[in-house]
């Protein structure tokens, strides 16, 4: 089926990575799509934004949904979201607690003697019977929220 030319409607942003298999962005691309609607950037720091600059980049409209429907969106994916916020000790490391939040965030560990996100295959080995975690550069930290999704960063 030729696509080419066509108006893609998705709720999160497009991927620019995978571990398996093409990213979307780069599908998207290659099938000729001309605009693409975008309910939510990815709310992971790490991709925020990259998508649709990718699509901008490769000559595409990107525009976005019309602010009651991100609302909409936003409300359907509560369970995918994990807040974090800088410390007030200005931008060299982060502070997260799992309490002080919206109540978003069930767990925060680290996961000692990682050096790669890869390495960490089951999250829940780690300790994470601290309220709050102050990770130093370079350390993966583990983030489960209230619906037991988890999120692997560093």
């Amino acid at each position: 089926m030729d696509i080419s030319g066509g108006i893609l409607f998705t709720t999160l942003e497009p991927c620019t990575s995978r571990n398996k298999h093409k990213p979307c962005s780069d599908w998207i691309i290659e099938k000729g799509i001309k605009e693409v609607y975008v309910g939510l950037l990815d709310p992971n720091p790490k991709i925020y934004n990259q998508g649709c600059t990718k699509l901008r980049n490769a000559g595409l409209e990107v525009s976005f949904f019309p602010r009651d429907l991100r609302e909409e969106i936003k409300k359907d994916n509560n369970e995918f979201t994990f807040e974090t916020r800088w410390s007030k000790d200005g931008n060299t490391h982060i502070n997260i607690d799992n309490h002080k939040h919206d109540g978003s965030i069930k767990t925060v560990a680290i996961a000692s003697g990682h050096n790669e996100i890869k390495e960490v295959k089951d999250g829940e080995v780690f300790d994470s019977s601290s309220d709050s975690r102050h990770p130093a550069t370079g350390q993966i930290v583990i983030i489960e929220n209230m619906k037991r999704l988890q999120i692997v960063t560093s």
